[in-house]
């Protein structure tokens, strides 16, 4: 026990990374409490994109209908789409139901705690357009409240790299 707080210590005063890194790897990770003092890092996040799409031209979006039997966890499925509403709109996106530009999706599959992929097509051509995965290895699957705030961190976290930036003209050959 002794151990733990003295590398806990360490880590926090000077804000050593390798210190941090050892304590991060002592703990289990579904301590989530634990994990969050020490500031361990289990968020992984992945990104694809359609590197000659023109994101600069979208103003609005919708959301691709689920299917009934993919609906799932409401709650989930309500904390999963106001974390994306409210960062869609943060960003100047506008919910539009008639003729979005891009259409919204995505996936936790149960299976998978802790898995969250976004999913954007463009509307018109239902082509894909981008797509952002999160894996949490300190997923709160036991405490909801928790589970809605690592839900949020996810897509916010997520979002923050849509539109990707883009290509330069000057680079491209």
């Amino acid at each position: 026990m002794y151990r733990y707080v003295a590398l806990l210590s360490v880590s926090i005063i000077t804000g050593c990374a390798a210190t941090q890194d050892r304590f991060c790897s002592l703990i289990d990770q579904d301590s989530y409490f634990i994990v969050s003092i020490a500031r361990c890092e289990t968020l992984q996040l992945s990104f694809d994109y359609d590197a000659d799409a023109r994101f600069s031209s979208l103003d609005t979006y919708a959301w691709i209908a689920a299917d009934a039997g993919d609906q799932g966890d409401n709650h989930l499925q309500a904390w999963v789409t106001d974390a994306v509403e409210t960062k869609l709109v943060q960003q100047g996106f506008r919910l539009n139901l008639k003729a979005p530009d891009f259409l919204v999706s995505f996936n936790a599959p149960v299976e998978e705690q802790g898995k969250l992929s976004l999913l954007f097509v463009l509307a018109d051509k239902q082509k894909f357009l981008w797509r952002g995965t999160a894996n949490d290895n300190a997923y709160p699957a036991r405490n909801p409240g928790e589970r809605e705030l690592r839900i949020r961190t996810a897509v916010s976290s997520l979002l923050e790299q849509f539109p990707p930036p883009q290509r330069h003209p000057s680079y491209e050959q």
